[in-house]
């Protein structure tokens, strides 16, 4: 009786194919309901959720932060360094502010200033300095994000959030506009002119995205969260700037005394 009486039941209808159940399954398919591609979008379109999904909620679709601003780090050198508009840029400028040096000592320490430009030619002293940056480029992160962190953390009302928590937030948005710089350097090798524009492009994101984590996350007012992003995010990489310009120097220096001692 049982037999007949599932025999007699009408099948099961399959589910229709709407768009969205399509968009699902082009998701599973590629595998990007999870991982690097899945955090990189939604990072990208809702970084406030994003975020605050990643420090209270859930964990196992997101990619780690400092995971992903590995990778994109990675990248972005790769790239920037292989493709030398980085060096080119740097070495312009280095270039025009030797010259400049160069001509202010002469006008007071003529012999001194001819000895060191018959022991290190400007050519020298550029190719010194792009090789220290090429060596230290990448690790310059192991002092930007502690830094945003700490300066976020500092100005952050009440504490509310652990200092870790805060670099976090950092690191997510760090990695996800090194990927955006990714996805433009393509743009860069034909009109490398627009490198800086780019960077300002960066900087002017980075406060975007810190922004609207900060007024998910405190739920003050967008104008009091726009000052609080703008302020640590200057701050810090003007602090971490500053921090890594002095350590290439005194590697530069140290690098022409053995130079000249030779």
């Amino acid at each position: 009786m049982e037999d007949a009486t599932l025999n007699n039941q009408a099948p099961q209808p399959l589910p229709r194919l709407s768009m969205a159940k399509l968009w699902k399954d082009v998701l599973i398919a590629f595998d990007l309901e999870k991982g690097l591609v899945y955090t990189f979008y939604n990072l990208l379109i809702r970084p406030h959720k994003t975020v605050h999904r990643y420090l209270f909620e859930d964990r196992s679709r997101l990619t780690n932060p400092f995971k992903f601003l590995a990778i994109s780090i990675t990248l972005s050198i790769f790239i920037l360094l292989n493709t030398q508009i980085l060096n080119k840029s740097i070495a312009d400028s280095l270039q025009q502010g030797f010259e400049q040096e160069l001509k202010e000592e002469r006008t007071e320490k003529e012999t001194v200033s001819t000895d060191f430009q018959k022991i290190v030619s400007p050519e020298q002293y550029n190719k010194i300095f792009i090789q220290l940056l090429n060596d230290t480029f990448s690790f310059s992160y192991l002092l930007f994000i502690p830094i945003l962190g700490w300066i976020s953390w500092v100005f952050y009302p009440k504490k509310q959030l652990f200092f870790g928590e805060h670099v976090v937030i950092h690191t997510y948005v760090s990695g996800l506009w090194n990927f955006m710089l990714v996805i433009t350097y393509p743009l860069l090798i034909v009109m490398p002119e627009l490198l800086e524009p780019m960077f300002i492009v960066y900087i002017t994101g980075y406060v975007v995205s810190s922004a609207m984590i900060y007024k998910h996350l405190s739920n003050r007012n967008w104008f009091r969260t726009a000052i609080y992003a703008l302020t640590t995010s200057l701050i810090g990489f003007m602090l971490a700037t500053v921090g890594y310009s002095a350590a290439l120097a005194l590697g530069t220096v140290w690098k022409l005394m053995q130079l000249t001692a030779a």
